[in-house]
């Protein structure tokens, strides 16, 4: 090295090169692994996210439990309670399937045969239209409309070839998925029952990681955390159950065509706020519109009293002041999360703006306090 300097140089290149191609190497394959391992992890994220879902009920059936059998242990109460939400679950997925799904199914196929028809019907009403106005009546306009409704058609008929085929292609995925969720449910099953022994463990490792005082700020936010995502994702899917169950009465009442899926779609949109219950009615006047075009002042009148009694009603007694978001605030939260993440990013966006405006508030509160104690210990002149 030292006769001849310019092999340390040239070593040092090297390195240097073969760090940055590794390092290039590792994150070109980064998301192939993470993609794996994200699958292998599947049921377990599953299962995370159904018993935080349960833990709720659960924590209440404990209680009840433990009071109506005093002399029994604790383990005992969480045995009773996980067994018994559980068994309503599998009670509650088996009516779902013998009463919903099939007439699901069944709207769905119904719809996609429907749809050629109902196109047809809007052309030749859209032609009469044309045919009757003045301005429109105008060779030039007719053949532009004429021109986009076609291209509309072709755009429509191809994504449903391409929705049917990714159905088709989708299905082992699908079971895969289905699979997964099995096993999601069974790791639930153990989660809820071993929590406290997991929650010791947890508890000990921050301590020893991060101190007594930081561990009890951080076990503060997980507790504010629990109260505002927890509590409000729980009251949501509740209040989208209810928001079904009322809508899916209605419509079937009215006798409206494919009323199942029409509440399923009901329901799932109204998982999004503000905005979801608008495409939930858009979309349910035009299925009504284009299949039974007499029920849609009806179906409109249904739809704007649901809209107020989830309003008025379930809203208020299921949320109360969780978040105290304004209006704005919740725009703002759903137009960066969904942006972001998609239907799942509006759907849980709003709550984790709320846990981010709470962070960046705790984080202000704590600057300040340490600003303050400086200004304290400084000597007076």
């Amino acid at each position: 090295m030292k006769r001849f300097p310019w092999i340390k140089t040239a070593l040092a290149i090297f390195l240097g090169l073969s760090a940055t191609w590794l390092f290039v190497q590792v994150c070109s394959s980064f998301p192939v692994w993470w993609h794996r391992i994200w699958q292998i992890l599947l049921p377990i994220t599953f299962g995370a996210a159904i018993a935080y879902l349960l833990l709720s009920p659960v924590r209440f059936l404990e209680r009840t439990a433990a009071r109506t059998f005093p002399k029994a242990s604790q383990r005992l109460c969480t045995s009773i309670a996980v067994m018994t939400v559980f068994s309503a679950i599998v009670v509650g997925l088996t009516l779902i399937a013998v009463l919903w799904l099939p007439s699901l199914v069944r709207n769905a196929l119904e719809l996609a045969e429907g749809l050629p028809g109902y196109a047809a019907t809007a052309q030749n009403w859209l032609d009469s239209q044309l045919q009757d106005s003045g301005f429109l009546s105008n060779p030039g306009v007719q053949d532009f409309i004429q021109d986009q409704i076609d291209l509309l058609a072709a755009n429509l008929q191809a994504w449903l070839q391409t929705a049917v085929t990714a159905i088709l292609s989708g299905m082992w995925n699908t079971l895969m998925y289905i699979g997964k969720l099995v096993l999601g449910f069974i790791a639930a099953l153990y989660l809820l029952l071993e929590r406290r022994a997991l929650h010791d463990l947890f508890v000990y490792l921050l301590r020893n990681l991060i101190g007594e005082h930081r561990l009890s700020l951080v076990q503060s936010y997980l507790r504010e955390v629990d109260q505002i995502f927890g509590r409000f994702l729980a009251a949501r899917l509740t209040e989208s159950f209810v928001v079904f169950l009322i809508a899916w009465v209605g419509f079937a009442a009215l006798r409206l065509p494919y009323a199942v899926l029409l509440a399923v779609l009901t329901g799932v949109l109204n998982l999004i706020p503000y905005f979801g219950a608008f495409a939930a009615y858009l979309i349910v006047l035009i299925v009504t519109l284009l299949s039974a075009p007499a029920l849609a002042i009806w179906v409109t009148v249904l739809i704007i009293a649901l809209q107020l009694v989830d309003g008025w009603v379930i809203a208020p007694v299921l949320f109360g002041e969780r978040l105290k978001l304004s209006g704005f605030m919740v725009i703002l939260a759903l137009t960066i999360f969904g942006g972001c993440f998609g239907l799942m990013g509006m759907t849980i966006g709003v709550p984790c703006f709320a846990l981010l405006l709470v962070a960046i508030q705790r984080v202000a509160a704590s600057v300040a306090q340490k600003r303050q104690k400086e200004k304290k210990d400084i000597p007076a002149t």
